[in-house]
């Protein structure tokens, strides 16, 4: 299955209507586009089922800085583009850890840097 990360600074205006895509904003002028994500085989780890990224996943470099603004969210998505799809997962980023790309930067998340598990 492939599914489009939304990954971007961005707020959740409603945290009890993570169900639809329309309920957040995503940094403008930043040059982003949701891209697909390649999934590799499940595995189990430590008695959780755990899922990697099987490849890199490139947003490109960042267009315009965002000033003081920084990527402290990422979701996952069911749909390129637009604010129908649904939120399959959403995640914060830890404190300290957040990104702030600079104009040029580019953004990108290695093959199995984005793991997610299920207890």
């Amino acid at each position: 299955m492939l599914l489009a990360p939304a990954a971007g600074a961005f707020t959740i205006d409603d945290t009890t209507s993570l169900a639809t895509a329309a309920t957040y904003e995503v940094a403008s002028n930043t040059g982003y586009t949701r891209k697909a994500i390649s999934w590799a085989a499940p595995t189990v780890v430590s008695g959780a089922g755990t899922i990697s990224n099987s490849a890199q996943v490139d947003f490109g470099n960042w267009l315009v800085d965002q000033g003081t603004n920084k990527i402290s969210q990422i979701a996952i998505v069911d749909a390129a583009s637009g604010t129908t799809g649904k939120v399959l997962a959403w995640f914060v980023i830890a404190s300290g850890s957040e990104l702030q790309p600079v104009t040029g930067q580019p953004v990108r998340i290695p093959a199995a840097g984005l793991t997610i598990s299920l207890d």
